[in-house]
């Protein structure tokens, strides 16, 4: 989500000092650099990757869901147009069939009544030197009018969605069959804090099931943390504190650990989930990071939705790759 950047200048230095726990679990170093840039977006918001392993990136700055293709980052696919004004959280359910959060959101705050989420069919996709070919299968899935900002996404089962509301602090279920949706969990540690004190309004943020939890993050509350999928309303299990702007993120390591995008200062944070410990990846290539996604198949490769900055506080969305240092 698009993050003033003189909020973020602040929260760097702290970030510094509160993330110094150690991390014990074996890890990987990589080398970050940009892939790609997109023109007409200030900053990318989330990504997906296709089977093929091709990428596809949201923004909030605008209402084009892009292709990239790693082998080839030039030109950039425009796929396709929604009638928002951004688009955010996107995920795959069932082979090229990928599912998009969009609403007319300007920074932080959303429109109300404007979250709605689409269906985007890839199956018969085709695109050729940046131009479609063959257009894909779009069709809106849910209006969903009393949410306050749907933000993340991941999926729940065969016919089942989780969605994020980082506004109203809960979790949203909903069935990709009927466009019928209902709160799934609405934890304490989900909820916003006050812009009062300096906050922004944003509670949970990067939603992902690994096992039979639903890991997430918390924005305004620094937090990773975790529900039981079969016990959604019992209280969270907190993983790690004091994370700063934590945004979306992957997991990593076979599930052991997570890359948690810190949506400023240049880092990616790595929690070992079972030791509850961190340590912090630093690179010039991941300002404003927003999310993380790992390759298909065997390699290591990870990608990082951000910005980089142009003339001022000026900013052009940014596709950062990351390799493992050998």
């Amino acid at each position: 989500m698009f993050i003033k950047p003189l909020f973020l200048l602040a929260l760097a230095s702290v970030l510094e000092t509160t993330l110094a726990w150690p991390f014990r679990h074996g890890h990987l170093d990589y080398s970050f650099s940009t892939l790609t840039t997109i023109p007409g977006t200030q900053t990318l918001e989330n990504l997906a990757i296709r089977d093929n392993g091709d990428i596809l990136v949201t923004s909030v700055s605008n209402n084009t869901l892009y292709l990239v293709s790693p082998q080839n980052p030039s030109p950039v696919v425009s796929v396709v147009d929604f009638p928002v004004l951004g688009l955010l959280g996107i995920a795959e359910l069932g082979k090229d069939i990928f599912y998009v959060i969009g609403s007319d959101i300007s920074g932080v705050a959303v429109a109300p009544g404007t979250n709605k989420v689409w269906k985007v069919d890839l199956t018969a996709f085709k695109s050729s030197n940046g131009a479609v070919i063959e257009p894909p299968d779009v069709s809106l899935v849910a209006k969903v009018p009393d949410a306050g900002t749907l933000n993340g996404m991941t999926v729940l089962d065969q016919y089942h969605l989780l969605l994020s509301d980082s506004q109203l602090g809960q979790v949203v279920e909903l069935d990709v069959r009927t466009g019928q949706y209902s709160k799934f969990s609405n934890d304490a540690t989900m909820a916003p804090l006050s812009s009062d004190d300096g906050n922004l309004g944003i509670g949970v943020n990067g939603i992902h099931i690994f096992g039979r939890k639903l890991y997430f993050t918390s924005l305004d509350q620094g937090l990773f943390a975790s529900i039981n999928l079969d016990c959604p309303t019992d209280p969270a299990e907190i993983i790690a504190r004091d994370l700063g702007v934590a945004d979306d993120f992957a997991f990593t390591n076979g599930g052991r650990t997570a890359l948690i995008a810190n949506n400023g200062p240049f880092t990616l944070t790595e929690v070992d989930i079972s030791r509850e410990s961190l340590r912090l990846i630093n690179s010039t290539a991941l300002q404003r990071a927003s999310a993380v996604a790992l390759s298909k198949g065997p390699g290591k490769t990870i990608y990082v939705t951000g910005a980089e900055s142009t003339i001022g506080n000026d900013t052009i969305g940014r596709l950062a790759i990351g390799v493992p240092k050998h």
